[in-house]
Parts: C-alpha cells; sequence; structure tokens
C-alpha cells in the first residue's frame, strides 16, 4: 500500500506547489493570458492541438492522431503537398 501512496502523494505535493508558485495564475487559467499576445497565444493552441487529440484517442478513436500531424493552424492557406 505504501508503493501506491508514495505517487499519489507526490503528485499531490507537486499540484500543491504549482498552485502556490503560480498563485495568481491559477484563478484565471480558463480566461486570461499573459500580457505579451505571440508566443502565449501560440503555445496554448499547440497544447490544446495535442489535447484534444490525445484526449479524442483515449476515449475510444484509434483514429485520433491520424490527423495530428495536419494541423489547422494555416487554416484558409492551402496545403503545398
Amino acid at each position: 500500500m505504501n508503493r501506491l501512496l508514495s505517487p499519489i502523494g507526490a503528485a499531490g505535493i507537486y499540484a500543491v506547489a504549482s498552485v502556490l508558485l503560480t498563485w495568481p495564475l491559477v484563478t484565471a487559467l480558463d480566461s486570461a493570458l499573459p500580457w505579451d499576445m505571440g508566443d502565449p497565444v501560440l503555445n496554448t493552441w499547440i497544447l490544446a492541438w495535442g489535447a484534444d487529440h490525445l484526449h479524442r484517442f483515449v476515449s475510444g478513436d484509434p483514429g485520433a492522431f491520424a490527423g495530428y500531424w495536419n494541423a489547422n493552424i494555416f487554416h484558409p492557406s492551402p496545403c503545398s503537398s
């Protein structure tokens, strides 16, 4: 039982530490981005793209990663291939 509690305890400690160290950001994770609108928006989009495909794969869609490398970030622009 101690082996089971050790990873859970470590994850809990890291979760509490990350909340404490990023306290102002934790209160508005769903609506706020840092001031510079270049990289934060791109990185948010990249994380959302990967999370969406991972969520679909875990939910039972085996073909979720088929379009993983065909990102729609340049949507109106046609593919060059």
